[in-house]
């Protein structure tokens, strides 16, 4: 055992200006290791307080912040979230509402409707999804979903993310989500009662005459596509029976809680 003396640390405003050895008031009896290791820590403390030291851990916790801050903003870039729900459900209109800017929105109907109109004119619209799997495989339109989000992805200085409005099958939406490089997906499924969206469909498709038989068909065809499925797998139902205003509030409050998993 020894008489360890220890550290008086003279700081000068810049460095440590002087270290001086001093006998403790207690004249404490310790062991070598012992002084060695209170020796080595003042001197750690006295380095770490220097204004040069603290500076540099500022720096340190700046870069490090940014890096944060820099995943969060790409995360949110990247994020999809796919609106969906049966004809006349009002998607399209809750998301130009409620998402306007910085987002990219993407609307696979209006998207597929002018491929065809550009590819084959001459075709009807089924005629042409039909040729389309036959030579592609039946993953056709999602193919040229997925392009056409991709090209519009690189070309958008948007950041909040992506919308993408009208897809009509759980198959649809994985293929997207596995060809569209994003952090994290989710899905919000708007409905309407069966005679709200008979009526939104008459007057937006200027169809006065359509009778309710016709219209109940159209929706048979979106549960044979498979929409019915994405209404039990969604992460949010919204009802789209209130007023524009009110129901674009709960999607901006659904993307505003939207954290990382």
């Amino acid at each position: 055992m020894v008489n360890t003396k220890l550290l008086e640390i003279i700081m000068t405003e810049n460095n440590v200006r002087k270290i001086d050895f001093v006998t403790p008031p207690d004249e404490r009896i310790l062991s070598s290791d012992d002084a060695d290791e209170i020796i080595s820590q003042i001197v750690k403390d006295a380095i770490t307080h220097t204004p040069e030291a603290m500076q540099h851990n500022q720096t340190l916790d700046s870069i490090e912040q940014a890096t944060e801050n820099d995943v969060l903003k790409d995360w949110i870039a990247s994020r999809l979230l796919f609106v969906c729900g049966p004809h006349a459900s009002g998607k399209s209109a809750l998301v130009r509402s409620a998402l306007s800017e910085g987002y990219i929105i993407f609307d696979t109907g209006p998207t597929l409707r002018a491929m065809h109109k550009k590819d084959h004119p001459e075709l009807t619209f089924g005629e042409w999804v039909l040729r389309g799997e036959q030579t592609v495989g039946k993953y056709f339109t999602d193919e040229l979903l997925a392009t056409e989000l991709l090209k519009l992805r690189a070309e958008s200085m948007h950041t909040n993310g992506i919308v993408i409005v009208g897809n009509r099958s759980l198959s649809g939406i994985q293929y997207l989500k596995d060809n569209v490089d994003h952090s994290d997906a989710k899905i919000i499924y708007v409905d309407a009662p069966k005679h709200v969206l008979y009526e939104r469909y008459k007057q937006r498709e200027i169809a006065e005459e359509l009778t309710q038989l016709e219209f109940d068909a159209i929706l048979e065809k979106d549960i044979q596509l498979g929409l019915d499925k994405i209404s039990g797998y969604c992460d949010a139902e919204i009802l789209n029976i209130e007023d524009l205003a009110t129901t674009s509030k709960i999607i901006r409050q659904f993307m505003n809680q939207w954290r990382p998993e």
